[in-house]
């Protein structure tokens, strides 16, 4: 069969919206698999509160999630050039100061610590959290981990939206 010739850019934009949605949903539908595949492996991970993470401000030191008895912490992954983890960083810096039974963990997902300012946000513990980022296969910066008390996993979210470091991890540490 062959198209007629004024039929052809209708046939095109068709085909175009047709191929723009196919594109959007795929991603969308990838985006949720990345994030369950992320999720499954903290769950996976049971040596991920004793794992050791170099401090970047302290040279030669190093901590683990577990050092933290009686405390909420929260990993949260980062990176400098992204203005959606200060958003993170700041929200999860004020639900500290408001609760004092919560430490952040501010994982920097970079290869070096050239041109980061850690004085932002001085009360936050900055670590060097590359290989553990690469380890779970985190799908994209701001993410974190919740942990509880007792050093059990609680809930791990991934971007950033209004309120998505504040409301989420106290309405979590509220259950």
């Amino acid at each position: 069969m062959k198209l007629d010739k004024k039929y052809f850019p209708h046939f095109m934009v068709a085909m175009a919206i047709l191929s723009a949605l196919i594109i959007v949903y795929s991603s969308l539908r990838f985006q949720k698999k990345q994030q369950a595949w992320f999720r499954d492996s903290i769950a996976e991970n049971d040596t991920l509160t004793t794992q050791s993470f170099r401090l970047i401000q302290e040279p030669g030191s190093s901590l683990s999630i577990s050092d933290f008895e009686d405390k909420n912490v929260v990993l949260v992954f980062w990176t400098s050039w992204s203005e959606k983890s200060i958003l993170m960083l700041s929200e999860l810096y004020t639900i500290k100061e408001e609760r004092g039974d919560i430490v952040v963990l501010a994982a920097l997902v970079k290869d070096a610590t050239d041109d980061v300012d850690f004085d932002i946000l001085p009360e936050l513990v900055y670590i060097d959290g590359a290989s553990v980022f690469n380890d779970l296969k985190v799908p994209g910066v701001p993410s974190y981990i919740l942990f509880d008390e007792e050093g059990k996993y609680v809930y791990a979210h991934v971007g950033y939206q209004d309120g998505s470091g504040y409301k989420i991890v106290d309405s979590k540490l509220n259950e």
